[in-house]
């Protein structure tokens, strides 16, 4: 690690340099970490700001169908259905994918490929994950929506470096499109560090749960997070796998390495990756259109 990535990692931690994030975001996101929070105190925090809480509610509709079907859906409905975890991991990631796609105007297009990816690897994540429990079930700390926030927020640092480091985010696309490689080798031959450590120091910055940054800290290194081991390949997967379904953040051909400790972990069959495609474009641009 060299000393420009130590100094990009403390400005991400530094929560007065951060582009704020909504309040009852913030409100919502301490009340349900703290464990003392009812339904109704949940519903009362999405909706004081009326914009939120359609997002939110939408989007709990798009993960939990179940809800839609009903005239009478409401955000305490949804809250009871899907519980507090869950709705922390949609409003968190709405707002995210909200940012990342439409905070600066200079790189407007870099940005939009961003978010396409993260939302593409955070629905993989989810299903990934979800298939994985299926088919062999594991002990895990974290729900289903939860792999979806995490890997909806994983390139959060990017996004963010681009409002706090604009330069630095100029180079990394610079330096990949020269090397015909994706943003995280040539960010990592750059600053000899992971891009997601800035958005592990981003987390701690925003005051986001730990348990996104357990996953991240090893999404390269699956092996070394022995407890969530499963988990991480799930999403470290979904990763790799939104790349190659077209999902990538580089405007060039390139592709992501897949270790092979997660491929012998994770076997999705061609037939079943090709199914995929379709369902996740359309998944990808109906959640972008309830964040916008």
């Amino acid at each position: 690690m060299n000393s420009d990535y130590g100094k990009l990692q403390l400005r991400m931690k530094r929560s007065h340099k951060l582009p704020a994030l909504p309040a009852n975001v913030v409100r919502l996101i301490n009340a349900i970490d703290h464990g003392e929070a009812s339904a109704l105190d949940l519903e009362k925090i999405i909706a004081s700001d009326s914009s939120i809480a359609a997002k939110v509610l939408s989007a709990t509709n798009f993960m939990a169908p179940q809800l839609a079907q009903s005239p009478h859906s409401t955000l305490r409905s949804a809250i009871l259905v899907v519980g507090q975890r869950a709705i922390r991991s949609i409003a968190t990631s709405l707002m995210m994918t909200h940012f990342v796609g439409a905070r600066n105007e200079e790189h407007t297009e870099q940005l939009g490929r961003v978010s396409r990816h993260c939302l593409a690897t955070g629905l993989l994540s989810r299903y990934v994950f979800a298939r994985m429990q299926r088919d062999e079930p594991f002990e895990s700390e974290l729900q289903a929506d939860e792999l979806f926030a995490a890997g909806v927020l994983h390139d959060l640092g990017l996004g963010l470096l681009s409002v706090l480091d604009p330069e630095s985010f100029e180079r990394t696309y610079f330096l990949a499109e020269k090397m015909s490689s994706t943003l995280d080798v040539a960010f990592r031959r750059l600053f000899e560090g992971e891009l997601t450590g800035l958005t592990i120091a981003a987390f701690a910055g925003y005051g986001l749960p730990h348990l996104y940054s357990s996953i991240l800290e090893s999404l390269w290194q699956p092996w070394k997070n022995k407890s969530e081991f499963r988990t991480v390949c799930a999403v470290s997967y979904a990763h790799w796998l939104a790349g190659e379904l077209g999902f990538r953040a580089e405007f060039w051909e390139c592709h992501a390495e897949l270790e092979p400790e997660v491929q012998v972990t994770v076997s999705l069959s061609e037939e079943e990756i090709a199914l995929l495609q379709p369902a996740l474009e359309q998944q990808v641009e109906s959640y972008l259109s309830i964040a916008a």
